[in-house]
């Protein structure tokens, strides 16, 4: 009863509470679900109204922060003008001649190939070092060579043909040229800031630490056109264009360009950069991640989005063949490893690389990097040979050399044509050349070759008709006098025409003199130049050599004093050894007699302890028989005690019955004994 008292107060006070907070909350509506003289109805409504409201609110406020969580960030336009700087796009060259011809002579010689098996291996390792998940079905499957897959990537780096292209740029400094590892093979890299992590090099020398990085390169749209052009390229070749913390991915466009062609590409770049404040962010509320922050990648020490998906396509060749192919990192952080294919895994891996290049990677398994550079490149797909650019540069000079205002008063000695015409003959030979350098690139070479000059109409002599006659009519001699004036006219024009024509082979002999003569200048303008160079470095080289041989002399003279040192060190090192070596005997000796002393007392304090034992033995023993004697002691003393108890008692018994020897002497007295007794008892 008391108990069910404590929980009416306690549920009275409550009740009492919820109704003081709901009338005086200042929550709209809470009051009237406690309001007195309200229909049931009305609280419900009131309470549908509150609870659509909290509803609401919760809802609004987990989406709020869902957004929060998942893209904090915003892209905006930087208006300030100055600003604007971008990164210069990098691109991967991977050419298809990647074999030196001399080392894989070499190599074959090496390995004692007969004719059979030397052609074999060369088809073999050509088409091996432009393998590809397009191309692993075409590899020959009929023969290894002994070559194991671990060894496929060191094969095709001794064998690698040294070429590194010659790079002219427009920008304040050059770009850098590095070898890197694709998933096309051996390429080149130009202006990458992480193309070394990719190198065969660094993945060699089992690296992981992070070098310097280059500064990059950025441009303004305040600097015109900045260029960058690769010459020198000797076969065949296939780009890709990224940015320069990126490397090239086999799933992203390339552009594919013959040998000896001329191309222009022209790069609209469009970069989205990260300020400062996003690095405080998680990578899942930025959606992006920085370059140092490759703690989700096995294969790279530094993070960039290809190279994520490099290693989820790895994965997914693993988990589909068992294996991976040899142009990826063989060790991973921890010493991990995927089994590089043989000719079994790589017909396996050709099988499925459409499933391997188009896989859909998950929205949450790579992001991009901090700063996203995004190119858009627009090819001209009509290539043209070098010789027909040569052509269209010359036509484009001599255009900007028309558009002088004085070429028209400009006249030779011989007043015959001035500058204009000249440029205007020039131009219109350079383009008959050009467009029969067209046609025959196109395939449809000229049946027959016409030549262009000023005398299009050609004069026929003809005899005169019939036969001679002595004697002419008027009419006749008049018409052959109007032939023979229009003869002699038209002779003028002819040598007129000659004449200019004449002048005009020897101005054109003279160009050509002076413009061999011209030559001939540059030419020993440049070689003297080059000898001027070429004494500059001899004298740089020699003073070199004397600073490497002064170098190698204080050297020399280095060791000597170190080998100095060395022996006196080993002197001193020895001398105390052998210091050491005596304080240890001594300290030995000193030690062992201390032991001895220490034995001879531990003896005796054992034959000590024996004694000791055996006499605390016998007390125990004594004592023990002691404590027995004593308790024999008071059990006697107790039966004594108790049987003078029961003699007193059956004494006292005895007595008062009057039994035995304590019975009255006669019968009458003892009975009369009796009744007194009974009547004093009565009393």
């Amino acid at each position: 009863m008391q108990r069910q008292g404590v929980l009416v107060r306690l549920l009275r006070h409550t009740r009492r509470f919820i109704v003081n907070l709901l009338t005086t909350t200042s929550a709209h509506g809470a009051r009237h679900l406690v309001h007195g003289g309200l229909h049931i109805l009305e609280r419900l409504v009131w309470l549908s109204c509150i609870t659509v409201g909290v509803y609401g609110m919760v809802a609004l406020s987990q989406r709020i922060w869902n957004r929060f969580q998942t893209s904090p960030t915003v892209i905006s336009m930087d208006r300030n003008m100055y600003l604007w700087n971008t990164s210069f796009p990098s691109l991967t060259i991977c050419l298809h001649r990647r074999i030196d011809e001399e080392k894989l002579a070499a190599y074959i010689r090496l390995r004692g190939f007969d004719e059979d098996d030397a052609e074999q291996f060369r088809e073999f390792v050509v088409l091996l070092a432009n393998v590809s998940y397009r191309t692993f079905l075409e590899l020959p499957m009929y023969k290894t060579f002994g070559i194991a897959g671990y060894d496929y990537m060191e094969l095709l780096h001794n064998l690698s043909w040294s070429f590194l292209p010659q790079v002219i740029s427009g920008a304040a400094r050059n770009l850098d040229v590095q070898p890197t590892v694709t998933e096309l093979g051996l390429c080149l890299a130009v202006n990458s800031r992480i193309a070394q992590y990719t190198s065969y090099e660094y993945w060699q020398a089992r690296r992981w630490d992070e070098v310097h990085e280059p500064t990059p390169l950025v441009v303004h749209p305040l600097d015109g056109e900045v260029y960058g052009q690769l010459v020198k390229l000797e076969s065949s070749y296939e780009v890709f264009f990224h940015g320069s913390m990126e490397v090239a991915e086999i799933s992203k466009r390339q552009y594919s360009f013959q040998e000896s062609y001329y191309t222009t590409v022209e790069l609209m770049a469009l970069e989205i950069i990260t300020s400062r404040n996003a690095r405080e962010l998680s990578v899942s509320q930025r959606q992006c991640r920085f370059t140092h922050e490759a703690d989700t990648l096995i294969f790279s020490p530094v993070y960039s989005y290809n190279l994520c998906r490099m290693e989820c396509r790895m994965k997914l060749a693993s988990k589909l063949c068992g294996c991976v192919p040899h142009f990826y990192r063989a060790v991973g952080k921890g010493n991990f490893r995927y089994r590089i294919c043989d000719f079994e895994g790589l017909r396996c891996l050709g099988q499925r690389s459409d499933c391997i290049k188009a896989v859909l990677f998950r929205s949450d398994s790579c992001f991009f990097e901090q700063e996203h550079p995004k190119s858009m490149a627009e090819v001209n797909e009509n290539y043209r040979p070098l010789i027909g650019a040569m052509i269209e540069e010359g036509l484009r000079k001599l255009q900007v050399l028309s558009w002088c205002s004085q070429n028209q008063q400009l006249i030779d000695s011989t007043q015959t044509y001035s500058i204009a015409a000249l440029l205007q003959d020039k131009k219109q030979g350079l383009q008959d050349i050009l467009e029969t350098f067209a046609d025959c690139t196109v395939g449809h070479l000229p049946s027959s070759t016409s030549a262009r000059s000023s005398t299009e109409h050609v004069f026929r002599a003809s005899s005169s008709s019939g036969e001679e006659r002595v004697y002419y009519d008027r009419v006749e001699y008049l018409e052959r006098s109007k032939e023979i004036r229009r003869l002699m006219k038209r002779f003028k024009v002819l040598k007129y025409q000659c004449h200019e024509l004449n002048h005009k082979l020897h101005v054109e002999s003279q160009i050509e003199m002076t413009r061999h003569r011209f030559i001939k200048h540059s030419e020993a303008s440049s070689k003297e130049l080059l000898q001027q160079t070429i004494t500059e470095r001899v004298d740089q080289l020699q003073a070199d050599l004397k600073n490497i041989d002064l170098d190698k002399t204080r050297a020399i003279q280095a060791a000597a004093a170190i080998e100095k040192f060395y022996r006196w060190k080993l002197e001193s090192t020895e001398q105390q050894i052998e210091d050491w070596m005596n304080r240890f005997d001594r300290e030995k000796e000193d030690q062992d007699s201390r032991f001895q002393k220490a034995r001879a007392t531990e003896k005796y304090w054992n034959e000590l302890k024996i004694s000791y034992d055996q006499r605390q033995q016998e007390v125990d023993k004594l004592e023990r028989e002691l404590v027995r004697w004593e308790a024999e002691l008071k059990h006697k003393e107790l039966c004594g005690r108790l049987a003078t108890r029961l003699q007193a008692w059956w004494r006292g018994v005895m007595v008062r019955r009057g039994l035995g020897r304590f019975g009255p002497t006669g019968g009458k007295k003892a009975k009369s004994t009796g009744k007194g007794g009974k009547k004093s008892k009565k009393i």
